[in-house]
């Protein structure tokens, strides 16, 4: 039996430890109402877990859309969910298009709209839905590519181009001032004749491009020119031009009257320099080329009012050519040319680095931009020379390689609205259009013809474009004609093989034409795209 003292001890004990416990529950409880409450406060409850569910409806919209080549347009996706809930899922889907040479689709759904035809573009999780996009044709309607853009230099009157040409340049032609102008007042135009009625007899109208001053009017007879196997003292200003224009230029004067006159109008274009951007053709200044360019225009329409006389015309690559044209033109040559001329060269001597077609675009464009802030954009622009340069030393030299680049050169100067573009050269002994050896066309010279065959007389559809390495350019002609050149700068060709991609085209089109003149029917929506272009059409 327990003392009556010690049961109430243990019952105080007991009530004592019941009261401590609820103290501490109690400021348990209290410790989590104030912890929530401040977090609370702060906005930073914890969210809800995100709820998961599958796509139920898929709709994109606009279901359908019309857009200009180069427009954009941002589509939406929603769909009801399992959740029984309403979804945005634009950047949730997977978005793909049918014919990415005519529209593609970014990752977020928005769509670019590239060259003429029909695209439709779906989206995917789980279920799919699509929109057809219809791109139109740019307006107002481009200028049909002339045929003058297809123009020529040769060097020997013996070898007349078979392909195709309309123009012809004098240069490497044996009639150069020096050629012609053996001696003060002594002139020869016998080669130069010949030329004349040559051209005359083949339909080509031409232009006389100045250079290589006569060894007797150099300020510098024993100067060597650079590595341009040209005569010594040809490259140095005549010797009666001071180095600030100043002087009186006689020498110069004479000659531009004697040949302009003996033409007789069966000129009607007058380069004035070949390539002062080469100490092989020039090592005078630009005040120098200013007065000659001046001189030059006012004796050229004095005697032949109808005449069109063209800016010095420099070389030198992507930046070279602009590089030279800002300068010249800051000092008002642009009063002294009808005609805004550059040479579309660009290339490197490093083995197995070969030139780039593409690089044309860049060098016109930065060309351009000089023109328009000089105010002599609204000229004509010509591209008086050009190839792929000289390959002695990057080996480039695949037939098929060479194909492409002539293709692929003429169709990006068309689309940066050059009018002509005279090949250099047609008979070019190693890098020509024509073989030498056999005297026929090589597979560079067909391609020339192919890609004329194509574009001359077609409206372009805007400019060409790039989505990555694959190139279109879109033409169209009346009775509802469109056509579409398409290469992809990705694939190569080696010993007579070219590497391809099958690419979805445009459900419009129903055949295309190679390089070599071939037509093929297109199977299944798409077709093989290398580095050599093809012209895809609808009828």
């Amino acid at each position: 039996m327990i003392p009556k003292r010690n049961i109430v001890f243990i019952g105080l004990i007991l009530g004592l430890t019941a009261v401590l416990a609820g103290s501490r529950s109690a400021a348990a409880q209290s410790l989590v109402q104030d912890s929530t409450s401040s977090s609370a406060g702060l906005g930073q409850s914890a969210p809800p877990p995100p709820r998961r569910y599958a796509l139920v409806t898929l709709l994109i919209s606009p279901s359908q859309a019309s857009l200009k080549p180069g427009g954009t347009l941002e589509l939406a996706a929603n769909g009801l969910g399992t959740d029984n809930q309403n979804h945005t899922v634009t950047t949730k889907i997977t978005w793909t298009s049918s014919a990415p040479s005519v529209a593609t689709v970014s990752s977020t759904g928005v769509v670019t709209a590239i060259a003429p035809g029909t695209a439709v573009i779906t989206g995917r999780r789980g279920i799919q839905s699509s929109s057809t996009i219809t791109v139109d044709s740019q307006e107002p309607p481009g200028v049909p590519v002339p045929a003058t853009l297809f123009s020529m230099t040769t060097h020997s009157r013996m070898d007349w181009p078979t392909v195709t040409t309309s123009a012809i340049r004098l240069w490497g032609t044996n009639t150069y001032w020096g050629d012609m102008n053996p001696a003060a007042g002594v002139y020869d135009f016998t080669t130069f004749d010949k030329w004349l009625s040559t051209a005359q007899a083949n339909g080509a109208d031409m232009i006389y491009t100045f250079g290589e001053i006569p060894n007797w009017a150099s300020s510098s007879p024993s100067l060597v020119c650079g590595n341009a196997n040209v005569p010594l003292g040809s490259c140095a200003p005549p010797d009666d031009l001071n180095s600030d224009g100043t002087g009186t230029n006689k020498h110069w004067k004479d000659f531009v009257t004697a040949v302009v006159t003996h033409a007789n109008g069966q000129i009607k274009y007058w380069e004035i320099w070949n390539e002062p951007t080469v100490p092989g053709y020039w090592q005078g200044n630009n005040s120098q080329m200013l007065r000659m360019a001046q001189d030059a225009y006012a004796i050229i329409k004095s005697i032949q009012p109808s005449a069109l006389v063209t800016t010095p015309t420099p070389s030198t690559g992507i930046n070279g050519v602009a590089n030279w044209m800002g300068p010249y033109l800051a000092l008002g040559g642009g009063q002294y040319a009808d005609i805004m001329t550059f040479h579309g060269y660009s290339w490197k001597n490093t083995p197995g680095l070969w030139p780039v077609p593409e690089d044309i675009v860049p060098l016109v464009e930065n060309l351009k931009a000089v023109l328009v802030a000089y105010g002599q954009d609204t000229k004509p622009l010509w591209c008086t020379e050009g190839s792929w340069g000289d390959t002695s030393g990057n080996g480039f030299t695949d037939p098929d390689l060479r194909a492409a680049f002539v293709a692929r050169h003429y169709l990006l100067q068309a689309s940066e609205g050059v009018l002509r573009y005279y090949w250099f050269a047609w008979d070019n002994q190693v890098d020509g259009l024509w073989d030498y050896t056999t005297g026929t066309i090589n597979d560079s010279g067909t391609a020339y013809q192919e890609v004329e065959n194509w574009i001359v007389g077609a409206t372009p559809s805007g400019q060409c474009t790039a989505v990555g390495t694959l190139w279109t350019c879109s033409y169209a002609r009346s009775g509802g004609f469109q056509a579409q050149a398409m290469w992809d700068t990705s694939q190569s060709c080696s010993n007579g093989s070219c590497t391809t991609l099958s690419i979805p085209v445009g459900s419009q089109y129903v055949s295309y034409l190679d390089l070599g003149g071939q037509s093929h029917t297109i199977k299944n929506g798409s077709v093989p795209v290398g580095a050599k272009p093809i012209f895809m059409q609808n009828q």
